[in-house]
């Protein structure tokens, strides 16, 4: 039986809130320095080979990807509903639930937090107590020596991969801030996305229940959440060129836009906007 071997670490249906009318956008490749010369679907970039598949029995097996599908199916529902908004987007508790469960699985799914997620596995003070592994014959629970080598297992800690954020954020008191959460509203379409979307205040804390963070939703919509209850959902220009020139500085490899112009302005602009300059210039207007 085939198995699937192009798996996107930013989910496809999200991708597609930021192309144009012909349902495509720019790239910049930010290794080779170089805006692609033409336009390209959400089919084509943000992904890895394999980068989900693991070895069981001597045959290659795509759970992981298929258990990252599972989530998507509940999480792009969110997304969705998000996408259609004009205007700000107003969402009930369900729905703000529901958008911290997508946050968290995207943020460990991420190539660039390959490191924090090892961490988080590496951690015994991270229980595993919500898996449950028991003997197929006996019933019997396993040892926990046996759940620390599983821990440390690659195949194991790439199929725990697509359920760790739901875990974290069960253990968080996410619901109790939701006041701190809003959106900004830009008039075009073009916010940029990159393969590192989540820009944190305190790069010491890569956590968003405990972190101030911007991070763009859709072209139009960026999603703010500060240690302050939001009133505001325009911003300065200042504020919109400093994120998107933050965006290009921690992308690791891809950038995309609707706009092929806007992102010409943007990579321009980021050669000469010093990279905490910008984070500096974009936090101290929300915490205002």
């Amino acid at each position: 039986m085939a198995i699937s071997s192009k798996h996107h670490y930013i989910p496809q249906f999200f991708l597609n809130g930021f192309t144009n009318d012909q349902g495509e956008f720019y790239i910049y490749d930010k290794q080779r320095d170089q805006i692609k010369s033409k336009s390209f679907p959400p089919s084509t970039h943000f992904f890895e080979k394999d980068r989900n598949t693991i070895v069981m029995d001597g045959q290659a097996d795509d759970t992981p990807e298929q258990l990252f599908g599972l989530f998507e199916n509940r999480e792009k529902v969110i997304v969705k509903f998000i996408q259609e908004q004009k205007g700000i987007p107003q969402l009930s508790m369900q729905q703000m639930v529901d958008l911290q469960i997508f946050l968290s699985n995207l943020f460990f799914r991420l190539p660039v937090l390959d490191s924090t997620f090892k961490r988080y596995m590496e951690d015994t003070s991270f229980p595993l107590r919500e898996l449950k592994v028991k003997n197929r014959i006996s019933g019997e629970a396993a040892p926990p020596e046996l759940m620390e080598k599983l821990r440390m297992d690659p195949s194991f800690q790439r199929m725990y991969r697509p359920a760790i954020g739901s875990m974290v954020l069960l253990r968080s008191n996410s619901i109790e801030d939701h006041e701190n959460w809003g959106f900004s509203l830009r008039s075009d379409s073009n916010n940029l996305l990159s393969d590192n979307p989540l820009i944190f205040d305190d790069l010491r804390t890569l956590d968003f229940f405990e972190n101030s963070f911007v991070m763009p939703m859709t072209g139009r919509h960026k999603l703010i959440r500060v240690k302050k209850k939001i009133s505001k959902t325009q911003l300065s220009p200042k504020f919109a060129l400093m994120s998107e020139v933050l965006m290009i500085h921690q992308a690791k490899q891809f950038v995309c836009c609707a706009s092929r112009a806007v992102l010409e302005q943007m990579v321009s602009a980021s050669k000469v906007f010093d990279i905490e300059l910008c984070r500096k210039a974009v936090f101290e207007e929300l915490r205002q």
